[in-house]
């Protein structure tokens, strides 16, 4: 799990040559985040297609937020 998210982020950034501005959460860089429904270190890898993308951030603004079900779950 840890080689996969590091290579969807960090190395993701290296590779289109933006790690100065891209792939890790640091003052100055863009704050591009998700935040996922499930914790995806404990979940079984043939679970993972299952997780949902809960919120999106790009540049610090929300721009995407999943509805959630009545009753708060």
């Amino acid at each position: 799990m840890d080689e996969a998210l590091r290579l969807l982020t960090t190395e993701a950034a290296y590779a289109g040559f933006e790690e100065d501005r891209r792939g890790s959460l640091e003052l100055g860089k863009l704050a591009d985040v998700i935040v996922v429904s499930d914790d995806p270190y404990q979940m079984p890898a043939d679970a993972l297609d299952q997780i949902k993308v809960d919120l999106t951030m790009v540049g610090g603004e929300i721009v995407f937020e999943r509805a959630q079900p009545r009753g708060g779950q």
